[in-house]
């Protein structure tokens, strides 16, 4: 575990696994405001993310995904790595998968990272990522937040991770995705406006609890 600057915490466990950045886990807990799923759904201007995810990917081939949470107990981190796993973004062909998952009624984020991202771009690069989606965060600019966020991983993983003309494909949904009891043995997500990807079903439900 490496502390890096702003009280973010670097999770780097087996040189395969992803890598978690995040707030440190004492400051999890500064907000229990309970929100229903329709609030949650209004926090986040979803079209404008999915748009900006686009745009990032035009740029790389590394894949973006966002997930929002409910009000749930227990660690953001774990959570988020399940999420990851959940969601397909470890299974890439490059792993090159990136996953921003956020807690609005914990004021919680987890910024995860597959691999190969994160070989080249360091800790340096997740502390970057995640002040930008803090300084929106605090004063209430969720989407604003999002889109900043994604346009900095499009336009730094751009040289890393180039888009192929001849053979790129988006290999994971650009839909913000709902994950409502993914603490839970058999979370099930819910994409915003468009039924869950293929392969989100049970049989996928084989992450460590």
């Amino acid at each position: 575990m490496v502390v890096a600057a702003a009280g973010v915490v670097v999770f780097a466990a087996a040189a395969a696994a992803p890598v978690v950045v995040g707030p440190p886990a004492a400051g999890e807990f500064r907000s229990v405001t309970m929100l229903t799923r329709r609030q949650l759904l209004r926090l986040v201007d979803a079209p404008a993310v999915e748009a900006a995810i686009a745009r990032a990917e035009s740029r790389t081939s590394a894949e973006i995904r966002v997930a929002l949470a409910p009000f749930f107990w227990g660690s953001i981190r774990d959570t988020a790595e399940r999420a990851f796993v959940r969601l397909g973004i470890g299974s890439t062909r490059a792993h090159n998968g990136v996953l921003i998952f956020l807690v609005p009624s914990r004021r919680g984020l987890a910024v995860i990272g597959d691999a190969a991202i994160h070989a080249v771009v360091g800790a340096a690069f997740w502390t970057e990522v995640c002040g930008r989606l803090e300084t929106s965060f605090r004063a209430g600019r969720y989407t604003e937040g999002l889109v900043a966020a994604i346009e900095l991983l499009g336009i730094r993983l751009g040289p890393s991770f180039p888009v192929d003309p001849a053979g790129d494909r988006n290999e994971l949904p650009n839909a913000v995705v709902v994950v409502d009891h993914i603490a839970q043995s058999s979370p099930q997500p819910e994409e915003v406006g468009a039924d869950p990807a293929p392969g989100l079903g049970p049989r996928r439900a084989t992450m460590r609890t």
